[in-house]
């Protein structure tokens, strides 16, 4: 498992919503998931959330295990105490900012369909394969694979040429 999946998952709500609770056992909607960030600092920044009836705004870390937090010494960053959501794939300790404040935390890994992470297994944890899907190119339909690379061809033509 990579926290690469977890932003995926995250960004685009690929995990069940219903009954959607905290570890703190907080009822948790998710307005909006942010914008990630690529750069240092939370991952995703402008969340909106409401945390049983109170709005929030703010950044939500992510990690693989609540622990990382401390590993990554996140609560002696300033820069972390505008987190209002902890993500993870496992909940293993609580959490807290600098200012000594317990995050609530999602815990993703019972709300990941099977099928789902089995998907993503086979994709990207198997590194015997050079291309992750190569595999299953025999499934893509033989019209587009001979448009794909007729469109190359020209592709490579005009940046030659021009």
């Amino acid at each position: 498992m990579k926290e690469d999946f977890l932003h995926f998952l995250w960004k685009h709500q690929k995990f069940l919503q219903v009954n959607l609770k905290t570890t703190q056992g907080y009822d948790l909607q998710v307005i909006k998931t942010g914008t990630h960030n690529m750069l240092a600092g939370p991952d995703f920044s402008d969340a909106r959330l409401k945390i049983d009836d109170l709005d929030w705004v703010g950044n939500v870390e992510i990690h693989l295990k609540s622990s990382d937090w401390f590993a990554h010494r996140h609560h002696q960053d300033p820069n972390y105490n505008a987190v209002i959501l902890h993500v993870v794939w496992e909940h293993d300790i609580a959490v807290l900012t600098e200012s000594g404040t317990e995050l609530p935390t999602l815990e993703l890994s019972a709300r990941v369909s099977k099928l789902f992470l089995e998907k993503y297994k086979s994709q990207f944890l198997q590194f015997e394969n050079w291309i992750p899907c190569e595999k299953q190119i025999h499934k893509v339909d033989s019209s587009i694979w001979i448009n794909w690379k007729e469109r190359l061809f020209i592709q490579r033509i005009e940046k030659n040429h021009c």
